[in-house]
């Protein structure tokens, strides 16, 4: 049976409209119940939404290797030595600032590339980098060597 509203063949068409059709319908016409149980499933599913934004971003910013670098370099900052203990969060760097504003495809996520680095030590570093000559804070050279 043909859908009236998308003209595509779909058997299980009901009163000539098909399921995703009726669905688009009813979403356009209910808007505050689709908000609604919106809310709802981020209140409900917080826990599994976070896992997966996590496992997703890993993927996509590091390629998979943020764990292991962060336990190549035991959890401390190779600038300063603060470890994850001292309530300080511990970041993975891109050597060659590939990290952002790049497709997944033209970042060098090799472990090579990737360091452990203190938040402060995070930012001064792209801080460093972007106003040279207002460079604030001392930065360890392992930071800011480009991969080749």
């Amino acid at each position: 049976m043909k859908c009236s509203e998308c003209s595509n063949e779909d058997p299980k068409c009901i009163n000539g409209v098909c399921n995703s059709c009726r669905l688009k319908k009813w979403r356009r016409d209910n808007p505050e119940k689709v908000k609604a149980y919106a809310k709802m499933r981020q209140v409900r599913d917080v826990d599994k939404i976070k896992a997966r934004q996590k496992i997703s971003s890993n993927d996509y910013m590091f390629g998979g290797n943020r764990t292991n670098v962060l336990e190549r370099d035991n959890y401390t900052c190779q600038t300063c030595g603060t470890t994850n203990k001292n309530n300080t969060r511990i970041v993975v760097h891109h050597k060659d600032r590939t990290g952002w504003g790049k497709k997944k495809k033209d970042k060098n996520n090799s472990m090579d590339n990737l360091i452990s680095l203190c938040v402060p030590c995070h930012l001064a570093v792209h801080y460093n980098h972007r106003y040279p000559q207002r460079a604030s804070r001392p930065v360890h050279k392992a930071s800011l060597e480009e991969s080749p």
